[in-house]
């Protein structure tokens, strides 16, 4: 029998950190992100079977990784989501 001995690190990952990141990046822009998820999440919504939940994720999260970039963040960058169609539909589908 061969034994695996899984060593683990305390404190490595510290919550209130990433939470000061996280708000550092987001709050030049706050309301821009806020307007973008909500209507995302409304758009999403209105469709039957969650049909555009993961065009419109993926547009959610290319806003940011463009705020992570330091690169100018728009309201119709949420549509950008739709470049990928075909793969957010399909996984979005199988996640349900």
């Amino acid at each position: 029998m061969v034994r695996c001995e899984i060593a683990f690190q305390r404190g490595v990952v510290k919550p209130l950190e990433c939470y000061k990141m996280g708000w550092a990046l987001i709050k030049q822009s706050y309301w821009v992100y806020l307007g973008i998820t909500v209507m995302g999440v409304l758009i999403a919504s209105w469709v039957p079977f969650g049909i555009l939940m993961g065009p419109m994720f993926c547009g959610i999260y290319y806003c940011f990784l463009q705020g992570i970039a330091a690169k100018p963040v728009e309201f119709s960058s949420l549509f950008r989501g739709f470049d990928h169609v075909v793969q957010s539909i399909l996984s979005s589908l199988i996640g349900i």
